[in-house]
């Protein structure tokens, strides 16, 4: 494990690897880039290890490090522990977004001495980790407080040593926000998830053939990965199929959203994905359903929540078309609560106390 800098010895910043798959990246889009960049604002020296070169193209137009390897997890991540004993033998902390590469990841840990912070953003990564156990030094930090719950049920002494941390998402709030204005004009939907059994697409084609009935305009950009044969064959048995746009490139969703009025929430939430948030900045309307809803969801405060049926759905989306003034209002209530409550400087603060204190350094000591 790294030394403290000695009281002569010149300021050194504390050097974190963060470990991110492409997936994770997918997911919170912008969040990693503009959480680097305020991490060495404050001391840090960053670098990301990705196994997407896209990913890694993005960073690099910045003033981060980032480095490419094949996978991350799987056979072909078959050379991942010698390619972090070669090149990241000397850094202070290890930050893991997820679980995916634990099973290498945490032994190099272990024989180079390095602590390791464990990050889970979904429900399935906070299982992993609770089976996998824990080695002393290690910290585990959630995206939710449903993650964290399980963490302090597993290990309670833990929690009460400060190694259990809430590490919600966060994102740089935009410089003005729009108001939606739907009268008049075709109203903008926007879902991102997985095209699978349950991901509450199939109450959206249904909610929009309601809206069609009544005359309401609507167009839905649906944005994600995976089959999706079904939905396309109830969205033509309920002549919809022309208000639906299904993007399967899960990069776009965060300019999508730019020119969207609504984003739509409405399957469980058992993965974090920086969207709802990113929508809610930008004060947009989200409507959400479903259970283990994440707590940035409150209901007539951020987010309109609505029974999983399409006709509760289809009647939020009408009342924002007509312009009800309490729903076209909770945008911009939205918006404020991300500032005050989700803004990266704050989480890039509480990270670097959390690197400080891994590594022994202690507050303001690099």
């Amino acid at each position: 494990m790294s030394a403290p800098p000695s009281v002569d010895a010149p300021a050194r910043r504390i050097h974190v690897l963060h470990i991110v798959t492409g997936e994770m990246f997918s997911r919170f889009g912008r969040m990693f880039r503009e959480l680097g960049l305020a991490l060495t604002d404050l001391g840090g020296h960053i670098t990301f290890l990705t196994d997407s070169e896209r990913a890694r193209e993005q960073l690099d137009i910045t003033p981060l490090e980032a480095r490419a390897t094949p996978s991350l997890s799987g056979w072909r991540s078959w050379g991942l522990g010698r390619a972090l004993t070669r090149e990241f033998g000397r850094c202070d902390v290890a930050h893991l977004w997820g679980a995916a590469g634990l099973a290498v990841v945490r032994p190099w840990a272990q024989r180079e001495e390095i602590p390791l912070l464990l990050h889970a953003t979904s429900e399935h990564e906070a299982e992993t980790i609770t089976k996998r156990g824990l080695r002393a030094g290690d910290h585990v930090a959630g995206m939710c407080d449903a993650h964290c719950d399980r963490f302090h049920v597993r290990w309670p002494t833990l929690g009460q040593s400060g190694a259990i941390h809430a590490l919600p998402p966060a994102l740089l709030p935009p410089p003005e926000v729009r108001d939606v204005s739907p009268r008049g004009r075709t109203l903008g939907l926007v879902w991102r998830g997985r095209f699978e059994p349950g991901c509450g697409l199939e109450l959206m084609v249904h909610a929009l053939s309601r809206l069609a009935e009544r005359h309401i305009d609507a167009q839905l950009v649906t944005i994600g990965q995976g089959p999706a044969p079904d939905i396309w064959a109830l969205a033509r048995r309920l002549q919809v199929s022309g208000r639906i746009s299904l993007v399967g490139d899960p990069g776009i969703w965060d300019r999508a959203l730019e020119g969207a009025d609504v984003f739509l929430a409405t399957r469980r939430e058992t993965t974090v994905s920086l969207a709802g948030m990113l929508a809610m900045s930008l004060g947009r309307i989200v409507i959400a359903t479903g259970d283990a809803l994440p707590e940035w969801y409150v209901d007539g405060e951020t987010a309109l929540c609505v029974d999983p049926q399409p006709g509760a759905i289809a009647e939020a989306i009408r009342r924002i078309a007509e312009g009800d003034p309490n729903l076209l209002a909770l945008g911009r209530s939205a918006a404020r609560y991300v500032r005050d409550m989700y803004s990266l400087p704050k989480l890039a603060e509480r990270l670097m106390d959390t690197y400080a204190a891994m590594c022994g350094w202690g507050e303001g000591s690099q």
